[in-house]
């Protein structure tokens, strides 16, 4: 089974070694690919965030025959990418296939890093109570897993969403 890493707001995938002995050299082969391409959009992606969602595309188009959770993993870096080129319907689009698939992995960290991506894309969409739906969902479950930097980063969302229609003094709260 593949590991999911989480650096910063990004989701890796990383083949474990054993999967070299268990798999098919093929099936090895392709996941690393597929490990590479993402590692590569993850580090072009804010000096060329075009190359990187060309890479994280091409990772997308390998993993449809992979696990899930190696589809998520790509989804999700499809939803981040474009959100990094203000594509923030696509990234709607790609962070909704994502979400589902990981919650139904079980995947709670990567659940709450893709409802943050959602409730960033719809903020900057202006679309405010979905955005706040979706951070105040993030909170929650970073609570439940006593995960303070997801926790801080969700109030901030939530805070920022708030001073964007204006709502400082619900804002402040969420800063404090």
């Amino acid at each position: 089974m593949l590991k999911v890493s989480h650096r910063q707001k990004y989701v890796c995938v990383i083949m474990p070694s054993a999967m070299l002995q268990e798999g098919s050299a093929n099936k090895a082969k392709k996941q690393e690919k597929i490990t590479l391409l993402l590692e590569e959009a993850l580090n072009l992606s804010r000096q060329d965030p075009d190359r990187a969602l060309q890479l994280a595309e091409q990772a997308l188009e390998q993993s449809r025959e992979a696990d899930k959770l190696t589809l998520s993993s790509c989804l999700y870096y499809c939803a981040e990418r474009h959100y990094d080129l203000s594509h923030y319907e696509s990234s709607l689009g790609y962070a909704r296939e994502a979400l589902e698939l990981f919650q139904g992995l079980s995947e709670t960290v990567a659940v709450i890093d893709t409802l943050d991506i959602l409730g960033r894309s719809h903020e900057k969409l202006g679309k405010y109570p979905e955005a706040i739906t979706y951070h105040e969902r993030a909170l929650a479950l970073s609570r439940e897993q006593k995960d303070m930097a997801r926790v801080g980063k969700s109030l901030t969302n939530l805070g920022i969403v708030h001073y964007d229609q204006s709502d400082y003094r619900t804002a402040i709260l969420h800063y404090l």
